[in-house]
């Protein structure tokens, strides 16, 4: 398809187009008219107001007679040509006087808007505060749909109260309202963690647990430390060497744990429950299961775990049963025996190992 255009070399003024296009095709040629022009001729013509004539439009003498009233002018009537006075544009008539015309009357206006009568027949339409518009349409302003009402994104919502109204209102999981937002509110209460853990709140309603120095887990259900000799002591603070059925456990006064402290029941006068304090601890473990059969003892279980209670003697893992004798020179004769034997061999070893 191929598109030219085609000038006329000698326009006709007459004709309405000056310019034609025509478009080419395998078997066509098509004539399109192009653009068109119009002519337009601007005449001055000088007359008198209605009420004067002459050169110098001077008022004619019966108009001068009407005396008209301000905001009215001497014309002749349409239909009899006679000379009256009418109400000059944007004013009408009320009794012997011209008034001007108020839109405002005709609530031209939106509801939520105040008209205000600028001139004859004129006005100015301006919307309520709270409102946007152009008088004739005014819709309510929401400042929550601004910049959120200026209230932090983070911590608080913008809550609409009416036109141009609002107010922030802290978010859940955070208080005390200020101008730079709510303060995030602590969400730790008693359970939130574990007793041997640290509670501190990272988020609305989240709370994040560290265990304490000494255990590891997290936060919520705790294990003992990896520190083996810490273990050690704890499990043997829970072991008592023999076997210690619960009803001969009754009658005994006091027991040592393989640690050596010692250990006694408490059964109060009128206290149905059975406890195990041991010396040292203000801690009262309650037995609630007993007489549990093992491979290689009896257990007999307990609600508490005695984990505040300090060893009488601090251990040294570096020392063992023979070093401490040969630090003595009075059991050289001792040691020297020991040597002679193979219990040397076996005591070293469960010393260090056991």
């Amino acid at each position: 398809m191929t598109l030219s255009r085609v000038t006329d070399p000698d326009p006709d003024p007459d004709q309405e187009s000056q310019f034609q296009y025509y478009v080419k095709t395998a078997s066509l040629k098509l004539h399109i008219s192009g653009c068109s022009f119009e002519c337009y001729r601007e005449v001055e013509v000088k007359s008198c107001c209605p009420g004067h004539w002459g050169p110098d439009c001077v008022e004619v003498p019966e108009c001068a007679a009407l005396t008209c009233q301000p905001n009215s002018r001497c014309m002749e009537e349409a239909l009899t040509g006679k000379l009256v006075c009418q109400c000059l544009p944007g004013h009408q008539k009320s009794g012997d006087q011209c008034l001007s015309i108020n839109p405002c009357v005709q609530r031209v206006c939106h509801v939520q808007a105040s008209c205000v009568h600028t001139g004859p027949n004129q006005h100015l339409c301006a919307c309520n505060e709270g409102h946007s518009g152009d008088g004739r349409v005014c819709m309510a302003i929401d400042p929550c749909q601004t910049r959120q009402g200026g209230c932090a994104a983070q911590s608080t919502r913008c809550v609409y109260d009416g036109p141009g109204k609002s107010h922030c209102e802290c978010l859940p999981g955070f208080d005390h309202l200020s101008d730079g937002g709510c303060s995030l509110k602590d969400s730790c209460r008693p359970g939130s963690c574990h007793k041997n853990a640290n509670c501190s709140t990272v988020g609305p309603g989240r709370v994040e647990c560290t265990c304490v120095q000494g255990y590891i887990g997290n936060g919520k259900v705790r294990t003992l430390t990896a520190d083996l000799s810490k273990a050690k002591y704890l499990c043997k603070m829970h072991l008592v060497a023999g076997v210690m059925p619960f009803d001969t456990l009754k009658k005994t006064d006091v027991f040592y744990t393989l640690t050596g402290k010692s250990a006694e029941i408490d059964t109060s006068e009128g206290d149905t429950q059975t406890k195990i304090r041991i010396h040292g601890s203000r801690k009262r473990g309650v037995i609630i299961q007993s007489d549990v059969v093992a491979s290689n003892g009896m257990i007999h279980l307990i609600n508490k775990l005695m984990d505040s209670v300090s060893p009488t003697v601090e251990s040294d893992p570096k020392e063992n049963l023979m070093k401490i004798i040969s630090d003595y020179g009075k059991f050289d004769t001792f040691k020297s025996l020991l040597e002679r034997t193979t219990r040397f061999i076996m005591m070293v070893v469960v010393v260090e190992f056991g």
